[in-house]
C-alpha cells in the first residue's frame, strides 16, 4: 500500500511475522493434508541404500517415547533438518574436519519476551560490544529477540538473565533507553555454529535444503532465500 503523498519509490510493505512455533504448525498440517505421513518426536539412527543406482534408501527412525524403532523406505531423500544436520552428517563423504567450526566465537541465542509497552515500531535492531540482536513484535502480547553473542555471553544467558541484558542489550545506550525492561517468556534457545559453512553429498536421489547444505549470518535474510531457492530447486529436479 502507499502512504497518503508519498511517491512511488515510498511505497509501503506490510509486515508480517509470528511465532516460529506457529508457522511450523501452519506447515506441518498444510504437508499432511497433502498426503505427508507426519511422524513427531523420532531420531534418525541410520541411513542406507540398497545396490543399484536405482536402489531404495532405507532410513531407520527411533521413536523417543517408547524406544522403538521404524524403518521407512523411499526412492529420493530430502534432508532439510536444519543446521546440524543429521542427514548431511550421515551421507558426508568428503570427511570434512567439523572441529574448525568450534573456533567461532559467536552463538545465536533467542528467546521470548513480553512485548515492550514503549516500543514505537515493530522491529528494532541494536549493535553491542560483543555482538548485534533485533527485536520483533510477533503479537500483541510477545516480542522476539534473536541476538549474536560471543560464548561467554551465551553462557550468561542461560544462568543470569539479568545480568546478560545488562552486558548485552542494555550495554547500549540507545536500546536502553527504547527497551528498558525485559520480561523472558519461556526458555532460551541458542543456535551454535552460526559461522557460514556448506555440507556436500555425493549421492543421487538426495537433496539437502536450507541450513542443512549451507548455514549464512544471521539477520541478513539469506537464509530464508537460500532455503526457498533450494526447494525450488529440488522440487524441479525430482519432478524430471
Amino acid at each position: 500500500r502507499r502512504r497518503p503523498g508519498a511517491l512511488p519509490s515510498q511505497e509501503v510493505s506490510p509486515l508480517i511475522a509470528m511465532k516460529r512455533s506457529i508457522l511450523d504448525s501452519i506447515l506441518v498440517n498444510r504437508a499432511i493434508i497433502d498426503g505427508a505421513t507426519f511422524s513427531d518426536e523420532t531420531v534418525l539412527e541410520s541411513i542406507n541404500r540398497e545396490r543399484g543406482n536405482g536402489g531404495e534408501w532405507n532410513a531407520r527412525f527411533r521413536i523417543n517415547e517408547r524406544g522403538d524403532f521404524i524403518n521407512v523406505k523411499c526412492g529420493i531423500l530430502v534432508g532439510a533438518d536444519g543446521r546440524n544436520s543429521r542427514v548431511a552428517n550421515l551421507l558426508s563423504k568428503d570427511n570434512r574436519d567439523s572441529s574448525k567450526d568450534a573456533l567461532s566465537d559467536r552463538i545465536g541465542v533467542q528467546f521470548i519476551v513480553e512485548r515492550p509497552i514503549n516500543l514505537e515500531s515493530n522491529i528494532l535492531m541494536f549493535f553491542f560490544e560483543g555482538g548485534y540482536g533485533g527485536i520483533v513484535c510477533v503479537s500483541a502480547k510477545e516480542a522476539n529477540v534473536a541476538m549474536v553473542v560471543t560464548q561467554e555471553l551465551a553462557r550468561l544467558a542461560t544462568t543470569d538473565f539479568a545480568r546478560f541484558i545488562l552486558n548485552s542489550i542494555h550495554s547500549n545506550k540507545h536500546a536502553r533507553t527504547m527497551i528498558p525492561h525485559l520480561e523472558l517468556v519461556g526458555e532460551i534457545s541458542t543456535a551454535f555454529p552460526i559461522t557460514p559453512r556448506a555440507n556436500q553429498i555425493h549421492s543421487s536421489n538426495a537433496y539437502l535444503i536450507g541450513d542443512a547444505r549451507h548455514t549464512t549470518e544471521p539477520f541478513t535474510g539469506e537464509g530464508v532465500f537460500f532455503a526457498m531457492q533450494d526447494g525450488l530447486r529440488a522440487a524441479r529436479a525430482i519432478s524430471k
